[in-house]
């Protein structure tokens, strides 16, 4: 794919005997949204954290615009442009909103070493901070403690983090999980709202929000690749309905 933002090619991980990734390819185009699903087990969760630098492969490589980010540190991945969210929140639960975002904005603006000064903002970090709120609905709780959120407010700050890094890529690992009907529908409504401006790799077993959001899915199985294609393509693959839906 020419205008790809990142290639994933040959991608090799075992831990142990088991193969969580078997010689994965993957290209995801500038400003695509492309769901990775598949049955637990299949290696999605260990991709994400190989693209994102947590795991390094054993073998394969993975170039993000241009550059062979293989063997980048997660840092370096995070300047250029990749964010990541995560199946189980990680926020200082007696900080602000505000308080967290700061950490993000802080770090995207390259003052790391003041890490453990107080995490304030200057009055131009403080209305991001705000903007960003605003953007994934959460203005009206910039003050409060983020152990006071519910559930699915805790997803949505998920969200705000990863978004506080000025991300080109977004890396979402299952930002349904959880969730009620209304809740899930604000948060289709919100990840819709980021297509474009941001390419995003979704993993995610909420099929309903896949097939709403995806531009293309690939299926993930036993470490390999086993289709890729747009929602309509894959709801008629015999290969898929096996593997993934349980159909004969």
């Amino acid at each position: 794919m020419s205008d790809s933002i990142l290639s994933v090619t040959g991608l090799v991980k075992r831990f142990g005997g088991v193969a969580a990734s078997a010689g994965v390819d993957l290209a995801v185009a500038s400003g695509e949204l492309h769901a990775i699903i598949g049955p637990n087990g299949s290696g999605k969760t260990t991709l994400l954290s190989q693209i994102f630098g947590e795991v390094r492969p054993d073998a394969g490589a993975i170039t993000f615009a241009g550059r062979n980010i293989t063997g980048t540190p997660i840092h370096t991945r995070v300047l250029m442009g990749i964010s990541r969210s995560y199946q189980i929140t990680s926020n200082f639960p007696y900080a602000t909103l505000r308080a967290n975002l700061a950490f993000g904005l802080q770090s995207h603006a390259r003052v790391a070493h003041r890490f453990w000064r107080r995490a304030s903002l200057s009055d131009a970090m403080q209305a991001e901070a705000d903007a960003i709120l605003k953007q994934v609905g959460l203005s009206h709780r910039a003050d409060t403690l983020v152990n006071d959120l519910a559930h699915g407010e805790h997803r949505q700050l998920e969200l705000a983090l990863a978004l506080s890094t000025h991300p080109r890529l977004l890396l979402l690992d299952e930002p349904f999980a959880g969730l009620g009907a209304a809740e899930g529908k604000a948060m289709v409504r919100l990840i819709a709202s980021l297509k474009g401006t941001h390419s995003i790799i979704l993993v995610e077993h909420d099929m309903d929000a896949v097939f709403a959001l995806a531009d293309r899915i690939t299926v993930l199985a036993e470490g390999r690749v086993l289709a890729t294609g747009s929602g309509d393509d894959l709801r008629t693959s015999a290969a898929v309905r096996a593997a993934y839906l349980g159909e004969p």
